[in-house]
């Protein structure tokens, strides 16, 4: 028999998973086994989820007693669907020798668990020369064939958090620039070329590749590792944020996030 001790608290913000399957994990997707107050659980990891999804029904296999905290945050899926949660709970995560206390969502429904990506810790600030006159560019025109995709990959982005729309005027308005992936998907980027000679450097130095050879001399196994919308994770506070406003046809965006192509990502 197991109890559940619900608090309250008030939250209101909707967020958003990616993918929440009724049905058992696919062999394609991508999931890992962590220990979770000791009992091993496998997590889909969803790089685009902003939290962490737990069932109801796991939980009572965790936790004999389990408090959750209510909470009102709505899970919203990639599709649109709207999924009630029952409330929060903070629980002991173990993996690789490490351990954190993590935050899920609990859903009264039997779902795939499922471990969102998140942000690095902090928010990162671009300093500006103030001297230098702000730049506002139009909106690009884009090809009638892509029009449909930019539009959806715009709405994705603002839905994981990404970009936002930006309704104020801004001193820097950037353009938008689209990129065709070989999968045929979109990605979305700004030109960054006016804003850069506007960011003041921190000139952070760069180890060149002979440098790292050389410290590893009797390495035998390389790996090559490609970050998955890598600078994403890193959250930009507000005036920065809003430096990064870009402009499309179907309005003005700011990203929340550092964009491709700005000369901080280097340095961050």
């Amino acid at each position: 028999m197991h109890t559940l001790e619900i608090c309250s608290e008030s939250d209101d913000d909707e967020l958003f998973v990616a993918t929440i399957d009724d049905s058992e994990l696919n062999t394609d997707e991508w999931t890992e086994t962590i220990n979770v107050n000791d009992v091993p659980v496998n997590f889909q990891l969803d790089t685009g989820a902003k939290c962490n999804v737990l069932s109801l029904q796991k939980l009572k296999t965790i936790c004999s007693y389990p408090i959750i905290t209510k909470q009102v945050s709505p899970l919203r899926s990639y599709s649109g669907h709207i999924i009630d949660t029952v409330g929060v709970i903070n629980l002991r995560c173990s993996y690789k020798c490490q351990d954190h206390a993590v935050k899920f969502h609990i859903v009264d429904h039997n779902v795939q668990s499922v471990i969102g990506l998140g942000c690095l810790p902090g928010t990162h600030k671009i300093r500006i020369n103030k001297t230098v006159a702000p730049v506002v560019h139009a909106p690009r025109k884009i090809p009638i064939a892509i029009k449909d995709k930019v539009k959806a990959e715009l709405g994705r982005m603002e839905d994981i958090g990404v970009i936002f729309k930006q309704q104020e005027p801004t001193q820097w308005v950037n353009s938008m620039v689209t990129v065709i992936k070989p999968n045929g998907k979109i990605r979305i980027c700004i030109d960054p070329r006016d804003l850069n000679k506007a960011i003041l450097r921190e000139h952070y130095p760069l180890k060149t590749v002979e440098e790292v050879i050389s410290q590893m001399p009797n390495a035998n196994v390389f790996s090559k590792l490609d970050a998955t919308s890598g600078f994403w994770h890193i959250q930009l506070e507000k005036p920065s944020s809003k430096l990064c406003t870009f402009n499309t046809p179907f309005g003005r965006y700011r990203f929340a996030r550092l964009p491709f192509g700005s000369i901080p990502e280097n340095c961050v």
